[in-house]
């Protein structure tokens, strides 16, 4: 859709275009293609300098929002930190790892679903990805990918959810370095 709206860009920079002209040119039924300029409207990627209506085409111009705005990445649990490097991460999963995967699967499984949620880890040391996405790169299935994310936010105090998935909106989270792994002493 973006680049058909780029392709209808003149000399001045203005984008006229009409829905049915979109909808055609994009394969895509005319409300979605309504919804979607709503949608680039909203974000502020487009601004509308003359409406249009029917077959008769609106005019558009391209604006620059800024960065896209992102929830504040809150503290970190207490008496940990944020892990921000992607090596550093994967060796505290080593470290850790006795603790988390209690099972012979889940020794197996766990260390591929860690490496796929670093590969994920972006500048700001925040792992952005949803579980479709991770099972895809798991050979996993999904169902076994949220037991496992469960798992990892719970037991291991390293994978800190920092924003909830949902509607196909990619879930966001944090990896913290909890200190030392807890030994497990037997009291004689």
């Amino acid at each position: 859709m973006w680049n058909a709206l780029i392709d209808r860009m003149d000399g001045d920079g203005i984008i006229t275009a009409s829905e049915p002209d979109l909808a055609e040119a994009t394969s895509t039924p005319q409300t979605t293609v309504h919804d979607r300029i709503g949608v680039l409207r909203d974000t502020g990627l487009l601004q509308r300098v003359q409406g249009g209506r029917g077959r008769v085409a609106a005019r558009y111009g391209v604006s620059d929002p800024g960065q896209p705005r992102q929830a504040p990445v809150p503290a970190p649990p207490e008496g940990s930190q944020w892990v921000r490097d992607p090596g550093e991460a994967r060796a505290l999963f080593d470290q850790h790892a006795g603790h988390i995967a209690t099972t012979t699967s889940q020794r197996r499984q766990l260390p591929k679903l860690w490496n796929a949620l670093i590969d994920r880890m972006g500048a700001d040391g925040i792992i952005t990805a949803s579980e479709p996405d991770l099972a895809e790169a798991t050979s996993t299935p999904q169902s076994t990918v949220h037991r496992q994310i469960g798992a990892l936010l719970r037991g291991s105090a390293l994978l800190q959810l920092v924003r909830k998935g949902h509607g196909g909106v990619a879930a966001r989270y944090g990896v913290s370095d909890p200190g030392q792994p807890r030994r497990n002493v037997s009291r004689d």
